[in-house]
C-alpha cells in the first residue's frame, strides 16, 4: 500500500488556471491537469491507496470556500489538510470546523500566502492544532523569498512542542542547508516532494538518514510530478525495502492513524 502525502486539485472549471498558476510561480513544466478525476487516475494506476490533498488560499476571503470544496470531494480514497491563512479571523475556529467534518490536518504555504511561518496571527491556530493532536503541513525552503525559511519554522517548533509538523520538499526545497538544520526534530516529518527531482540523490539520502528513516513521508507534489516518475527517483536512492516500506506507507500510515487492513 501507498500512500501519497502532499497532492494538489483545483474544481474543473478553474484546473487549467490552477495548474499554470503553480508553474508559473515555480516556473516548472506540470505533469498533472490538476483535476480530481486526473489525481485519482494516475494514483489508482500507479497503485496508491491514500491520496493527501492540501488545500491552499491564497487570500484570507477564500479560506472557507475552498474548504468547503476540498471537503466535499473527500472519500475513501482522498484524505482532506484544510486550509489557513494568517489574516483570516479564526484560524482555530476554522480548524476546528474541517476537522470535524472530515479533514485531517492543515496546509500553509507562505510563499504563496505571503506571510512568515512565525506569523503571531496563527498562534491561535498552532495552539489548537498542538492540543487536538492534528499535523499541519508546512511548505518551506523557497529561497527567492524569507517566508518559508527552515529557521522560522524552528522557532514555532520551540514555542510549541506539541505541534505535529510535516515539513514539505524534504524540509527545504531549495534552501538545503537550512533544511539539514531541522533534521532529527522530535514531532516533524519531512516528505519527498518536489526534493527528489531537485536534489543530488546522495544529498536527499543524507537528509532521510539524519532525519531518521521513521519520519519520511511519500509526496509527489501533483500536479507537479507523477507518482511513476517519484517512485523511479526514490529508487535511485538506493535505499532498502524496508526503509521504501516505510516512507511510501507505514510512516504516513502511524501519522494519520490509519488502520491496517486485514
Amino acid at each position: 500500500m501507498i500512500i501519497d502525502f502532499h497532492t494538489h486539485a483545483y474544481p474543473d472549471k478553474i484546473a487549467d488556471k490552477g495548474v499554470q498558476y503553480i508553474g508559473d510561480f515555480y516556473a516548472l513544466p506540470m505533469y498533472g491537469k490538476g483535476t480530481i478525476a486526473h489525481l485519482k487516475q494516475v494514483e489508482r494506476e500507479a497503485g496508491v491507496t491514500y491520496t493527501v490533498v492540501l488545500g491552499v488560499a491564497v487570500r484570507p476571503d477564500l479560506v472557507q470556500s475552498i474548504n468547503n470544496w476540498l471537503l466535499s470531494v473527500l472519500d475513501d480514497e482522498l484524505i482532506g489538510f484544510g486550509t489557513i491563512h494568517a489574516a483570516y479571523e479564526d484560524n482555530a475556529g476554522e480548524i476546528a470546523r474541517f476537522l470535524a467534518e472530515g479533514c485531517r490536518g492543515a496546509k500553509i504555504h507562505p510563499d504563496m500566502q505571503e506571510y512568515v511561518i512565525d506569523d503571531p496571527r496563527l498562534d491561535s491556530a498552532y495552539d489548537y492544532l498542538s492540543q487536538v493532536e492534528a499535523p499541519l503541513m508546512v511548505h518551506l525552503g523557497d529561497a527567492r523569498y524569507e517566508y518559508s525559511m527552515p529557521q522560522r519554522l524552528a522557532k514555532v517548533m520551540d514555542r510549541f512542542p506539541r505541534l505535529k509538523v510535516i515539513g514539505a520538499h524534504l524540509g527545504g526545497y531549495t534552501r538545503w542547508d537550512d533544511a539539514l538544520t531541522l533534521c532529527g526534530r522530535e514531532n516533524l516529518w519531512l516528505d519527498t516532494s518536489s526534493a527528489l527531482w531537485a536534489l543530488d540523490p546522495a544529498l536527499s539520502r543524507n537528509i532521510i538518514e539524519r532525519h531518521g528513516e521513521d519520519r519520511i513521508l511519500f509526496g509527489t507534489d501533483y500536479p507537479v510530478s507523477l507518482p511513476e516518475r517519484e517512485f523511479q527517483l526514490l529508487d535511485r536512492l538506493g535505499l532498502s525495502d524496508s526503509v521504501k516500506e516505510k516512507i511510501l506507507y507505514r510512516n504516513g500510515a502511524e501519522l494519520l492513524k490509519i488502520p491496517a487492513r486485514k
